[in-house]
């Protein structure tokens, strides 16, 4: 009589976490998000949701929300391409064609959803947008507050870095960064128009 053999329960993880953004003159900011997952077992799809606002205990000197456009997601070889269409995408979400994804402007939050194949293997996913309106104007400051990893991820990421460019050259004396998160994390400022978070 053969016993049963144990069946695993199918995971991943995200191993490495590389967020680039860009500051512009006009206030807005390119971001590009890179992710190192781990799969054991098999998967066809993953998402991502951002959300519109940081709250008010956060940012309380913003009252508009983000506008988020230029949507891309990539692996480093290929990207994907967009869905677009209630019907289109209903569809996607039964027959989960790889290589393709799709986007929801949803009341609170962008919604990101994306198609693949992957079984025991890793894999590096690329996420680009454009925060159309990333920086708050103040009375004697402009200031750029966002959350590098939300709150809302199902596993933990490790291995996380940040790089945030600004335009120009300010000086010295201009630039201040924070930072809330993990005790052991680090905010520095290396040269006058970055800042670096590891």
């Amino acid at each position: 009589m053969a016993s049963p053999q144990p069946i695993a329960a199918k995971s991943y993880s995200i191993d490495r976490v590389k967020i680039s953004i860009r500051l512009n003159q006009d206030g807005s900011a390119l971001v590009t998000e890179t992710r190192l997952y781990r799969f054991s077992g098999h998967f066809s799809y993953a998402y991502q949701s951002i959300l519109k606002h940081p709250g008010q205990e956060a940012d309380p000197g913003r009252t508009e929300s983000y506008l988020l456009d230029n949507f891309s997601i990539c692996e480093p070889d290929f990207c994907y391409r967009p869905l677009i269409g209630s019907g289109v995408i209903e569809q996607a979400d039964r027959n989960q064609p790889s290589r393709h994804y799709y986007v929801l402007d949803q009341a609170d939050r962008y919604y990101l959803k994306w198609f693949y194949r992957a079984y025991y293997t890793d894999k590096t996913f690329i996420l680009s947008y454009r925060i159309k309106n990333a920086v708050t104007l103040h009375q004697d400051v402009a200031e750029f507050y966002w959350k590098l990893i939300g709150a809302d991820w199902s596993v933990s990421q490790r291995n996380i870095e940040a790089e945030i460019y600004l335009p120009g050259k300010p000086a010295n004396n201009q630039i201040r960064a924070w930072l809330h998160g993990p005790l052991e994390a680090r905010v520095s400022i290396p040269a006058n128009n970055l800042v670096t978070v590891k």
